[in-house]
């Protein structure tokens, strides 16, 4: 059966872009190994010829401008790029005897892509524990220790356990489940979390 031109077309146009395809992938481990560049130099050059090769195929398929289609990658890239910049969440345990296990769910509770500080996403995906109420009264100490005074103040501080750094928040964890919020001016709100 004889091929249509159109179809004759379509499979011209697939093998030629398979070659490019081996062709750069070979250029760029040949870049990589040579020139001693990181991977993600070689993967965004190829990123780069194949959007390329993309812009002209969508001029001739499609009323897609070049700009336009740039700005969408570049909203595109931007995302990315937000999201690998974005710090990372930080977990540290800061007393020999504590275990990992004492986070819990807190580290699931945190989402680096929504914009809402901790006290938001804590009251939201705590919820089934009564979310986030935070409970006034507690003083806090210099070393991140909490302290609530009663009549007789003799109940010693809450010393902090462990600490999860999200964004410019920190995060402490005490004994008997208090959670601690601190801002960057110190001023912080206490719940419990268990």
């Amino acid at each position: 059966m004889k091929k249509s031109a159109n179809q004759q077309l379509h499979d011209d146009l697939q093998n030629q872009l398979k070659n490019k395809l081996k062709v750069w992938a070979k250029d760029a481990f040949a870049l990589y190994e040579m020139a001693d560049l990181h991977p993600t130099d070689c993967v965004t050059a190829m990123i780069a010829e194949m959007t390329y090769a993309t812009i002209i195929m969508l001029r001739g398929t499609t009323k897609i401008t070049p700009d336009k289609f740039g700005a969408i990658m570049a909203l595109t890239f931007a995302s990315f790029q937000a999201s690998e910049n974005e710090e990372e969440i930080e977990l540290e345990l800061l007393h020999p005897k504590v275990r990992p296990e004492v986070f819990g769910l807190i580290p699931e509770f945190l989402d680096l892509t929504d914009p809402r500080p901790a006290r938001e996403q804590f009251n939201e995906h705590y919820a089934h524990g009564g979310g986030w109420r935070p409970m006034k009264g507690w003083k806090l100490m210099d070393d991140n220790s909490i302290w609530y005074p009663s009549e007789e103040d003799s109940d010693p501080p809450c010393v902090p356990l462990a600490q999860v750094k999200f964004r410019k928040e920190l995060i402490v964890l005490y004994e008997h489940a208090w959670v601690a919020v601190i801002q960057p001016d110190r001023s912080f709100e206490v719940c419990r979390m268990d």
